[in-house]
């Protein structure tokens, strides 16, 4: 029975290499039938069901694997990517963007916002930097406006999910979720120079990794039985960081003002 389970589980590795995902699902569910605690028929059924578009069962499987080994390799990362589709997907209305090209609008303009890179590109979520260029390739190919059937904005979605997935540093982000606690305003939800945000009193957000962590694995912060003793100092420092930052913004704003105001301005002729 053993053997036949791990050879499920690995039939079901090259099932989902082949984006057979549904077929890799069930090969996973049947090794679990076997052994319900196996831990790699556990982890790669909740991979399948995350790149099926199910980020709430996929949780679910996470959640079931931290049960039965905590110290399974980057949980946490993959709790954390479940976590950020799932809003993602709530920021969608609940609809599965991402599920592939089709997903766009009529407009001309694709919606990069929570999107799913990793189905616009048809990856697995743990794909290598040659796999995202040959599947951007094929993709940019398949969608260009000048081909039948494709479209000036799934082709820039397309290049959207390839420049974020490509930069090792924007796609960290991306799968930390950062890009869903930015403010709106921001030009580039990737920009590490802004990569936490604040709430009205001024006080750093928690990052969803954040957040993740201490709700899984909370022996790795302190704890604090009647609560933090110092978070109205903080919350007070924090108001004095914000006024001190926009106060010395006003003042570069009129030094620049000063500095572009003609030396006879203000003056008479009877003054010259």
């Amino acid at each position: 029975c053993w053997g036949r389970a791990e050879a499920l589980v690995a039939r079901a590795a090259c099932l989902r290499r082949d984006r057979d995902l549904d077929s890799a699902l069930a090969d996973c569910d049947a090794a679990l039938e076997l052994f319900p605690r196996f831990p790699r028929a556990l982890f790669r059924r909740a991979l399948c069901l995350l790149e099926l578009q199910r980020p709430m069962d996929a949780l679910a499987a996470f959640e079931g694997l931290l049960r039965v080994d905590r110290k399974w390799p980057r949980l946490l990362d993959w709790l954390v990517r479940a976590l950020a589709q799932i809003r993602r997907q709530d920021a969608n209305g609940g609809s599965r963007h991402g599920a592939g090209t089709q997903n766009f609008e009529e407009n001309g303009e694709a919606s990069t916002a929570n999107e799913d890179y990793y189905a616009v590109l048809g990856v697995s979520t743990d794909a290598t930097e040659a796999q995202l260029k040959r599947a951007y390739r094929l993709m940019s190919l398949k969608v260009h406006p000048d081909k039948p059937g494709g479209s000036a904005a799934a082709f820039h979605l397309v290049a959207a999910a390839y420049e974020t997935l490509s930069d090792t540093e924007k796609r960290q982000f991306y799968d930390d979720g950062v890009d869903l606690n930015k403010k709106k305003r921001k030009k580039d939800p990737y920009d590490s120079s802004s990569s936490e945000s604040e709430d009205e009193e001024g006080n750093k957000k928690k990052s969803l990794r954040e957040e993740v962590e201490r709700k899984y694995f909370p022996e790795n912060y302190k704890f604090w039985p009647f609560g933090d003793p110092f978070i109205n100092k903080r919350r007070h420092q924090a108001r004095k960081r914000k006024q001190a930052e926009q106060e010395k913004a006003r003042k570069e704003r009129m030094r620049g003002n000063r500095r572009a105001q003609p030396w006879w301005d203000g003056h008479d002729d009877w003054d010259l």
